[in-house]
């Protein structure tokens, strides 16, 4: 995960999140940049207590431990991914639920967590096996671990496109970029192909490192002369 994340910026597939912009307010907008340097650093927190079938709560908490231990000022332009470790993941994750998910804290979801983090919860997705992308772009046993990069690729580009995760709080909509069935632009491509070797399915992406790292596609408005598909970047 540190080599994929120090490895995806700057890259073509990176390149696809920044036709996604925000406005200004002002009549201007900003887009998503894609600078090569994303990795900010990496805490391994061996003193809080971690226990198997976590709670939202418990992994928003320890995003909120991460702020502190980086000092981290612009929540606005950092996201957090609270890794766990292969015998203690969260209780959906554990009930074939999901692979991974990202969201944003505010009072409402997340009562006495600093506001507006960020962040991913990542479980250790290769206890999944194929449910989770195992051997989904390589076989095996090199592709064993594909689905380490698909799902964090997934949840990193959301979060850079829709890092309010599609949440409200009251009157207030902080989600960002999301279709009308709440799919954001990494759910639109999420296992297309499935494992098939077709438009749209994943691939291996080559990271600035010069190495090969399984990715999904990302949504480009883009693509298909403007009507949209999954994109392996430009």
């Amino acid at each position: 995960m540190t080599r994929f994340v120090s490895a995806m910026g700057g890259t073509s597939w990176g390149n696809i999140v920044t036709q996604y912009y925000q406005s200004n307010y002002n009549g201007n907008y900003s887009n998503i940049s894609n600078p090569q340097h994303e990795l900010a650093g990496v805490w391994h927190d061996d003193v809080n207590p971690i226990h198997d079938n976590l709670a939202p709560i418990e992994i928003a908490r320890e995003a909120a431990r991460a702020v502190q231990y980086f000092h981290l000022t612009d929540l606005a332009n950092s996201q957090i991914v609270v890794a766990q470790p292969q015998h203690y993941n969260d209780a959906g994750f554990n009930q074939s639920q999901y692979c991974a998910w990202h969201d944003f804290t505010t009072p409402i979801a997340y009562p006495g967590v600093k506001s507006k983090i960020s962040f991913t919860n990542m479980p250790y997705v290769l206890n999944a096996g194929g449910g989770c992308g195992k051997d989904f772009v390589n076989p095996a046993p090199g592709g064993d671990i594909d689905g380490v990069t698909i799902v964090l690729g997934h949840e990193i580009a959301e979060t850079l496109t829709d890092p309010g995760a599609e949440e409200a709080a009251g009157l207030v909509q902080y989600g960002a970029w999301f279709d009308y069935q709440s799919w954001e632009i990494g759910d639109k491509c999420a296992w297309v192909g499935d494992g098939l070797q077709i438009p749209g399915a994943p691939f291996n992406m080559i990271g600035n490192d010069g190495r090969a790292y399984p990715v999904q596609t990302l949504w480009s408005n883009k693509s298909l002369n403007g009507v949209g598909y999954c994109s392996r970047g430009f």
